[in-house]
Parts: structure tokens; sequence; C-alpha cells
């Protein structure tokens, strides 16, 4: 679970005279939360940006029992700081916002989630490649059913999204510059 930052140290990350009601000040107000939003100073250092943390591990007072990291693959400080600074941009709580190492952990994260047994996956026939494994090699044999379709053309993407309770990917990263 996230420490919540209180609104008396959230006060400290705002700019002098960037309250979201003044002209122009929004920007500004945005800049300031990607930079130091969701963060209190470090209580050791008075760090106010977070330093990059490179452990790996992290010592336990008891099996089980941890000071609030165990193993950096799972959380760790720096991870901790990203989510918290993309939370405060979104104007969500830190445990809503999920950091993950590469795009395919992200992926993998979202189907593992929200998609079920005999569901089927509407994707571009223009995506990267690794998808294109993750869905046909990996989560096909689990009862996964893939779809691909040209997402340009509106019939075509219409007919995929016929039946009911079918998932649509729309993917951020084109799987070539062309676009094609």
């Amino acid at each position: 679970m996230h420490d919540s930052t209180t609104s008396d140290d959230a006060s400290f990350f705002t700019c002098s005279g960037s309250s979201p009601g003044r002209s122009g000040s929004r920007s500004a107000l945005a800049r300031t939360l990607a930079v130091r939003g969701g963060r209190t100073p470090d209580p050791g250092s008075g760090a106010l940006v977070a330093p990059i943390c490179q452990s790996t591990t992290f010592a336990q007072h008891a099996l089980g029992e941890h000071r609030g990291f165990t193993y950096s693959r799972c959380d760790n400080p720096t991870v901790r700081a990203l989510e918290e600074a993309l939370a405060a941009v979104e104007g969500t709580r830190p445990e809503h916002a999920l950091a993950f190492a590469t795009g395919m952990a992200a992926l993998a994260g979202l189907v593992l989630t929200t998609c079920a047994r005999g569901e089927r996956v509407v994707l571009s026939k223009v995506v990267y490649g690794g998808t294109v494994r993750l869905v046909r090699e990996v989560l096909a044999p689990f009862g996964l059913e893939p779809c691909f379709c040209d997402t340009t053309d509106l019939a075509q993407l219409a007919r995929a999204l016929e039946r009911p309770r079918d998932h649509s990917w729309m993917c951020g990263r084109w799987g070539s510059p062309f676009r094609n």
C-alpha cells in the first residue's frame, strides 16, 4: 500500500503564483506535479527528487515482515516515486498508477486482469511482434481468442466487435514507421 500525501504536503509542491484559477497557471501546475507531485521530501536527506534505488533486495524484520519493499522486481522506492508522480498528474490515488519495466509486461498485466477464458481480443493488424506472439502463442492456449483486423477500416472493425464482451485494444505503438 502506498502512503498518501497529506494536503499540507501537497501544498508544498505547488508553484508560487500558479494556482489553477490563475491565467496560464494550469500548465505550470501540471509541470510541477510531473516533477514533484505525490512525494514529500525524503525524511533522511530532505531531497526533493527521489534518488535512484539500485538495490535488488531489501532487509526484512522477519520472514514476511518487510519494511515496505522485498525485491525490486515487485516494487522499489524508485518505481514507487514514479507511480506517485503519475498518480498526482492524473489526479488519482498512488495505488491506481502502475509502472512496468516493459510494454510487454504492461500488456500481459492488462490481459491477465481484464480477460477471461472464451473471450475474444480485437487487435490492430499493425502491432508490435511481441504482442502477436503473446496473444497467439501464450494466451490462446488458455482460451483467449485473438482477432486481428484493419482498424483503419471502420466496417471491418465494426464486424470484429459484433460479439458482446469482446475487448478491443487500440495499440499506441505502431508496428512500423509507415503505420501499415
